[in-house]
């Protein structure tokens, strides 16, 4: 689903990145650290709103020694964090970066770092800033943007600390995404907006429930 959409609602950036981050976290409680966050390793179960992360192939333990190891590159370019890009240590933080760089393409539609070739991504990956999401989509809020920046860090310091730190502030954000939307939709509109995408309700039973409630029958 990643893979083939264009720019997501900030409800649904918001909703699958929590998830993602949600199920990092316990990879990462395990000590594994995945190497290949990307749209393709994330999975959406038809017809519901859970989210898998697949493809734990290239997943090592935090204290694996080839983690360490100078010149080791390993994962998708487009989606790796600097210091994999460089081919230095890792740690759960770089899975941070991945994430950022999702995020990034599910807001603005197209990935962060393009280039020709490989090797001209790994450079952009290890120098360079990403196009400012604003410019390719005004209207996406400027706290979402501030969220991705963080995780696209250079430095993993600088970074969020944590998948489950992620998965809290993301939480957190989804009442500003929602307070934003229903700010402009009618009442009825309003209450099929939260039935579906806060509680999963079927757009047939909304259809019914919106028909048989007081705001409509004013209308």
């Amino acid at each position: 689903l990643l893979n083939r959409s264009g720019p997501m609602p900030v409800a649904e950036v918001l909703r699958i990145g929590r998830q993602i981050a949600e199920g990092l976290a316990a990879a990462h409680a395990t000590d594994l650290i995945h190497r290949d966050i990307k749209p393709g390793n994330v999975l959406i179960e038809s017809g519901q709103q859970k989210v898998k992360i697949t493809d734990f192939g290239l997943a090592r333990a935090a204290d694996d020694a080839s983690l360490s190891q100078s010149g080791n590159i390993a994962g998708t370019p487009m989606y790796m964090a600097p210091e994999q890009a460089k081919g230095e240590k890792l740690d759960r933080r770089a899975d941070l970066f991945s994430l950022g760089s999702v995020l990034y393409q599910m807001a603005a539609g197209r990935p962060p770092f393009r280039a020709n070739t490989a090797v001209a991504v790994l450079k952009r990956v290890a120098e360079d800033t990403p196009r400012p999401i604003r410019e390719v989509i005004p209207e996406t809020p400027q706290w979402l943007c501030d969220i991705i920046s963080k995780l696209h860090a250079k430095d993993p310091a600088d970074r969020y600390q944590s998948a489950r730190e992620v998965a809290d502030v993301l939480a957190d954000s989804v009442g500003l995404a929602l307070l934003v939307v229903l700010d402009t939709l009618a009442p009825p509109e309003r209450l099929a907006f939260v039935l579906h995408d806060m509680f999963a309700v079927p757009f047939e039973e909304i259809a019914a429930i919106v028909d048989r409630s007081p705001a409509a029958a004013r209308q």
